[in-house]
């Protein structure tokens, strides 16, 4: 009985702290009138012909081929043809916040005291990162919440392996059916070190039916997408992506219209169509269709042309360019225009992430330096198993959008801000006792 009455209470605080850091972003967003980027809609090439969405959603998800299905869904389950979209989407992000504050909680709550824990994941959640993009109704959040999940089961696997392997084959299906960005490799590499860290406490039975489940579902995307459009992949804009991150500049640009891409190159056509979210040229708001079917051959086109243009000069420049922006303030990239509303509070931010800026257009947070060589060191004498998978997890992630679309890093980078804060507690833990010994 007396158990009975502590789990119930345990299950009611923890319910009632997960509302309250969903709240408080809520909250916070419109007292700082934050909740001004609904034009993003119509901005972003990601987002389906929305009207049509609403209409057909599963034929338009199945005609999707320039991106996983996971936002799209999203959208429309938020109702894609309805007023009050942009105002759900903000109502989920801060959901998503909220989970991954409450998580960031839970690991640094075992590594700090329970007062520290929760403030620092109040200042996760209340800083202009977290704040500017719950805003943004796109995938920073969305992302954040699935690394966060990931990381929590490299951190429970040694205390609750069944609960780690359950939110690992959560983490990377739903970062895999949300983010080309994250491939069927990805999924290979990470179940590889899962099964390295957990050999110990799972079964091989176990994990052999967590990662069949994963790799399906990583596998479906491009299954489909080679079924009904002829290439294997999670996105048409793979080769467009791969190309910009190797510091090749295209004829039409990074993101030529596909109307553009009709015009440049007569000769491209569409060999396979199957509706009106694959077919037209320009959305039913006016913003031009990036799932154009058009965008098939011509990322091909351009595929084929990087061993041409490849430059080793070009890819250096690029690395150390998506190097600045990726540990740039996420508040800078130039979609966050509701910046505007608080510039003394991101003046304060400059000052507590130790804001360096190198020249009018290049700034770098020197404070995620710090935390990043302090985690380093601690993980190599520690060996630390913990801190090695967050250490991992920061490096491919790195790797993969450098050798993207890395100059928007400064968006990527908050996919792990909360990794940050996390590796600082586990830092701050393991040194003291590292110097007693």
């Amino acid at each position: 009985m007396i158990n009975s009455a502590r789990g119930r209470s345990f299950i009611l605080g923890h319910a009632v702290l997960l509302a309250g850091f969903c709240f408080i972003a809520w909250t916070l967003v419109h007292a700082f009138h934050l909740n001004t980027l609904s034009f993003v809609f119509q901005a972003h090439w990601q987002f389906l012909d929305r009207p049509e969405l609403a209409r057909a959603p599963l034929e338009s998800l199945l005609d999707l081929h320039s991106q996983p299905p996971l936002l799209n869904a999203i959208v429309w389950a938020l109702g894609a043809d309805s007023p009050a979209l942009y105002e759900r989407f903000v109502i989920l992000n801060a959901i998503c916040a909220g989970l991954t504050a409450f998580i960031l909680y839970h690991i640094v709550a075992h590594y700090l005291k329970h007062g520290a824990a929760l403030i620092i994941a109040l200042l996760y959640l209340i800083t202009p990162p977290t704040l500017l993009n719950i805003a943004y109704p796109f995938y920073p959040c969305l992302t954040a919440l699935g690394y966060a999940l990931m990381v929590y089961a490299f951190h429970c696997i040694a205390t609750r392996p069944k609960l780690a392997l359950a939110a690992f084959v959560i983490a990377i299906s739903y970062l895999t059916l949300l983010r080309s960005s994250f491939s069927p490799l990805h999924t290979v590499f990470f179940c590889a070190l899962f099964y390295y860290f957990s050999r110990a406490t799972l079964s091989k039975k176990q994990l052999a039916c967590g990662f069949i489940i994963a790799l399906i579902l990583a596998l479906a995307v491009p299954i489909k997408n080679h079924m009904r459009y002829g290439f294997f992949g999670a996105s048409s804009w793979a080769p467009l992506n791969l190309s910009q991150g190797l510091g090749i500049q295209n004829s039409l640009g990074g993101f030529p219209t596909p109307t553009a891409i009709k015009k440049a190159h007569p000769e491209i056509s569409c060999t396979h169509t199957h509706g009106p979210q694959d077919s037209k040229l320009i959305k039913s708001d006016g913003a031009a269709n990036y799932n154009s079917c058009l965008m098939i051959p011509y990322g091909k086109h351009v595929g084929s042309e990087i061993p041409a243009h490849y430059t080793l000069q070009n890819h250096l420049r690029n690395i150390a360019t998506s190097t600045l922006s990726y540990f740039a303030p996420p508040y800078t990239y130039h979609f966050l225009k509701n910046r505007e509303a608080i510039p003394a509070y991101l003046a304060a931010a400059d000052i507590f992430y130790l804001d360096l800026h190198l020249t009018p257009y290049r700034e770098i947070r020197v404070l995620l330096l710090l935390i990043l060589a302090l985690a380093t060191y601690t993980t190599l004498k520690t060996r630390d198993p913990f801190l090695t998978a967050c250490l991992i997890i920061l490096l491919v992630h790195y790797t993969t959008h450098s050798l993207t679309d890395g100059g928007e890093g400064n968006r990527f980078i908050y996919d792990l801000e909360f990794l940050f804060y996390v590796m600082a507690a586990a830092s701050a833990y393991c040194i003291p006792r590292l110097r007693k010994h």
